[in-house]
């Protein structure tokens, strides 16, 4: 058999193995996944899901973007009950389709994390990261809730996928398609504006010193993606003459700013007596809104040396290794999660910082990009409030450099344990009588 052929040959049977590999993982994904969402009760526990649930609702019924009594709201951001709102118009309404449509959603996702981890390093980083994606216990938990976690997710990991190829080749339809999932999930999850600047920040680096390119590729990504947002904010400034996304920030603003205020506290904060009627007698959510601003910020002016080790402690706080403390739902509060938690992130995000350094110096110049999503997102919850929930999109990222640096140990080990039997053989050689030479 020629050469070229034996070569051909193994690389078609190293392909189909991986192909075999990679079917399990996601049947396995699927299935833990599944089992997990067959467990849960057929009710919801949290105040954002019967939100969202609700203006899904009324979208579908013509009614607008409002809330049960008929007013127009941006408290809840519109790109995940716009999402709900698709999966009833073709029919899924019960909340066991929901989150059964979420359970593909994940697999898609380790499908994606699989073709990012392959198109950053090999297919076997690739299949690595897949894997951990699978038995990740937060994102095999996440299905099961009806909240924008799984969507924003998906939407950040096949806009990442779709900037890094757009950007390589210069295909300004990828490009395109990108910036309009980054769109979509700012839309979804306000805080995504900051990793659109990320995207723009990367791309500036990744660009450098070719100035013609950045233009090229710069350009029509922030205009799909102004362009795709542009509505929404038309529509708030129509409605509440603000020039948001929501009108939410307020309050998670106040929630990370005020005297009782933790790494540990989220929006479980009892209004104070006099802040609690004024936003009674408040005649419009923008003015809420206002109030809680202006609350928060002379809390920040009357405490600059404890509001800047708050921000600096939340900061820390945003990448904990442990679930931080959260309301009473799906999952009960014990040392059994807990020690889940810690023995699945903490090896990870260490792992993580070792794969970047590891990396060549072109893959390490592409992974600047998760540094910056990083970075901003870090920065920005720090302002307000950080909990686990809205750190796990970027888990997904952190996952993939640590498999790059698992094969890099592996691949350490291998050699070494090659050189001890190289010098254990070597060493028998030399020991050997004369006469076996014969």
């Amino acid at each position: 058999m020629p050469a070229q052929w034996e070569k051909g040959f193994i690389n078609m049977s190293k392909i189909k193995k991986h192909q075999a590999i990679l079917f399990g993982i996601l049947l396995l994904g699927f299935l833990i996944r599944t089992g997990y969402i067959l467990t849960l009760e057929n009710k919801v526990y949290w105040v954002d899901e019967f939100d969202y649930m609700a203006l899904a609702n009324h979208i579908v019924a013509g009614d607008g973007y409002v809330m049960d009594d008929g007013a127009p709201t941006a408290f809840r951001p519109v790109g995940y009950p716009l999402f709900l709102a698709m999966l009833r118009v073709v029919g899924i309404n019960s909340l066991f389709a929901i989150r059964f449509v979420q359970v593909l959603l994940g697999v898609v996702s380790i499908w994606l994390i699989y073709l990012l981890g392959k198109l950053l390093f090999n297919s076997t980083v690739g299949l690595v990261a897949a894997g951990i994606t699978t038995i990740y216990p937060y994102f095999v938990f996440v299905p099961g809730t009806v909240l924008a976690t799984s969507w924003f997710s998906f939407l950040l990991i096949a806009s990442t996928l779709l900037i890094f190829v757009g950007s390589e080749t210069e295909n300004i339809k990828l490009i395109l398609l990108s910036g309009l999932l980054f769109a979509w999930a700012a839309l979804t999850r306000p805080s995504g504006i900051v990793l659109i600047i990320a995207v723009m920040l990367w791309l500036g680096v990744y660009t450098l010193p070719d100035f013609r390119r950045l233009l090229k590729l710069s350009i029509p990504f922030a205009l799909i993606c102004a362009v795709a947002v542009a509505p929404w904010i038309y529509r708030n400034y129509q409605e509440f003459h603000i020039v948001n996304l929501s009108t939410n920030g307020g309050r998670n603003l106040w929630l990370g700013n005020n005297p009782k205020a933790t790494i540990n506290t989220g929006s479980n904060i009892p209004l104070p007596k006099q802040l609690d009627a004024k936003i009674a007698a408040a005649k419009s959510e923008t003015e809420v809104n206002r109030i809680y601003i202006k609350e928060a910020k002379k809390f920040i002016l009357q405490n600059p040396k404890k509001s800047v080790l708050l921000f600096l402690e939340k900061a820390i706080s945003f990448w904990r290794w442990d679930p931080s403390p959260t309301t009473h739902g799906y999952v009960r509060q014990n040392r059994f999660y807990r020690w889940i938690s810690i023995l699945s992130f903490g090896p990870i995000f260490s792992l993580s910082l070792l794969g970047f350094f590891f990396a060549s110096a072109g893959t390490r110049k592409k992974l600047l990009l998760f540094f910056f999503y990083a970075l901003l997102f870090t920065f920005l919850h720090a302002l307000f409030i950080t909990k686990v929930r809205f750190r796990l999109p970027l888990d997904y990222f952190t996952i993939v450099t640590a498999s790059f640096a698992l094969m890099r140990f592996y691949e350490l080990a291998k050699k070494m344990r090659k050189k001890r039997l190289f010098a254990g053989s070597s060493h028998l050689w030399n020991q050997r009588p004369v006469g076996d030479n014969i």
